[in-house]
């Protein structure tokens, strides 16, 4: 399978201004847990991530999302290897 042209209609980035966060602290700080433990379990619980991805995605068979999940996470295992030896070389 090729995932090349696919791409998601999310943003890059989530922003806020100091109004926003002034006005309802508690949401802002709700919404920063919801995304800290979504990044987790999709790190660490992959099998509880693979409906969900199968859902947001609309992709007919879980084996289909478990392999570009594993893709994925391949890629940013390699990706965050790289960028620990590079921190460490700065002096």
């Amino acid at each position: 399978m090729k995932y090349e042209n696919f791409r998601l209609n999310v943003p890059a980035s989530f922003a806020t201004k100091r109004r926003a966060i002034a006005a309802d602290r508690g949401l802002v700080l709700r919404v920063l847990r919801g995304f800290v433990e979504a990044i987790h379990r999709f790190k660490k619980q992959a099998s509880a991530i693979v409906p969900l991805l199968q859902e947001f995605l609309g992709f007919r068979r879980k084996t289909h999302v478990a392999l570009a999940l594993a893709n994925h996470q391949a890629n940013h295992r390699a990706l965050a290897a790289l960028t620990r030896q590079r921190v460490a070389r700065r002096p």
